[in-house]
C-alpha cells in the first residue's frame, strides 16, 4: 500500500472497500489498474477477472485531480456484465459509480441514435422486439408475388423467414451492402462452369453413352447449385424493403443499433 499512496495524488484516500480490492489483485493486475494515461492493451481468457478490473481501473481513475465520471464510458459485451461492472464500481466508490457510463455496445447504439433523433429527421424511433421485426418479415413474404424463389404456396408461407433474419443480421454486420452482394453472387455463379466440383472427371456409361465427356459440365449439379443462388439473390434483394418496413414503424432492429 505504501507504493499505491505513492501513485495517488496528495490528500487522497482510497475508500475501504476499493483498498481491499486492490489488495487482492496480482502485480501485473494492479499495473494494469494503475497505468499511466496511455492506451492499454489487456488481453485474458474468460473468467480471468476483467470486468473485476475494468471496474478498478474507473474507481483509480476517478481518484485522480480533473478526471469526471460523466467523462468516462465502459462498454461490454452482455447485459450481466454491465450490471456486474456497475455493482462492483457502486462498492467501491459509492452513488458517484451512477454518473459513469456503462453500457453494452448495442445499448450505446441506441442510445447514440435515440439521442441524435433530430440529426437522423426522425423523433419517434424505437427499438424494435424481435416481434416487430418477424411481423415485417412476414409481410414481405405475404407480398411476394407469384414465381418469386421465396414464395411458398404449399407448406408453410414462413419457411425462409430466419434464413432472411440471419442473412440481414449478418449483411449489417458486415457492412454488406445488396449490390455488393449481388455482384458476388453473379460473379460466383459465372465461375461454376469453371469449378473442377461441377466438371466430370470420368462420367458414368450412361452419360458417356449420351456423349458426356470428362471436363463437361455436370448440368444437374450445375442447375441445384444455380437454383441456391437464385434464392440468395431474391432473399438480398428485400433487404431494402426490410429497412423500409422498419422504418414505417418508426423501428430499428437489434443490428442497426451498431450499423
Amino acid at each position: 500500500m505504501n507504493q499505491l499512496a505513492a501513485l495517488l495524488p496528495e490528500n487522497v484516500l482510497l475508500p475501504p472497500a476499493f483498498r481491499a480490492e486492490l489488495a487482492r489483485l496480482n502485480e501485473r493486475q494492479l499495473a494494469a489498474v494503475t497505468h499511466a494515461t496511455e492506451p492499454l492493451l489487456v488481453v485474458a481468457g474468460p473468467g480471468t477477472g476483467k470486468t473485476q478490473l475494468l471496474a478498478a481501473r474507473v474507481a483509480w481513475l476517478l481518484l485522480q485531480p480533473d478526471v469526471r465520471p460523466q467523462e468516462i464510458l465502459c462498454l461490454t459485451y452482455t447485459d450481466a456484465a454491465a450490471r456486474n461492472m456497475r455493482q462492483r464500481l457502486l462498492r467501491f466508490i459509492g452513488p458517484e459509480a451512477h454518473r459513469v457510463a456503462i453500457h453494452t455496445f448495442h445499448s450505446l447504439g441506441q442510445l447514440i441514435i435515440q439521442e441524435n433523433s433530430a440529426a437522423l429527421g426522425r423523433h419517434d424511433l424505437e427499438a424494435a422486439t424481435n416481434l416487430d421485426a418477424e411481423e415485417v418479415l412476414r409481410a414481405l413474404l405475404d407480398g411476394l408475388p407469384g414465381g418469386h424463389p421465396l414464395r411458398r404456396d404449399l407448406g408453410s408461407a414462413y419457411y425462409d423467414l430466419p434464413y432472411l433474419q440471419r442473412l440481414f443480421q449478418t449483411m449489417k454486420r458486415e457492412g454488406w451492402v445488396p449490390d455488393q452482394l449481388l455482384a458476388a453472387l453473379e460473379e460466383y455463379r459465372l465461375s461454376l462452369t469453371d469449378d473442377p466440383a461441377y466438371l466430370y472427371k470420368n462420367p458414368p456409361k450412361a452419360e458417356r453413352d449420351k456423349g458426356i465427356l470428362p471436363g463437361d459440365v455436370i448440368q444437374h449439379k450445375l442447375a441445384a447449385e444455380e437454383h441456391h443462388i437464385e434464392r440468395s439473390a431474391a432473399a438480398v434483394e428485400l433487404f431494402e424493403a426490410y429497412q423500409a418496413g422498419l422504418a414505417a414503424r418508426s423501428r430499428f432492429d437489434y443490428d442497426d443499433m451498431l450499423a
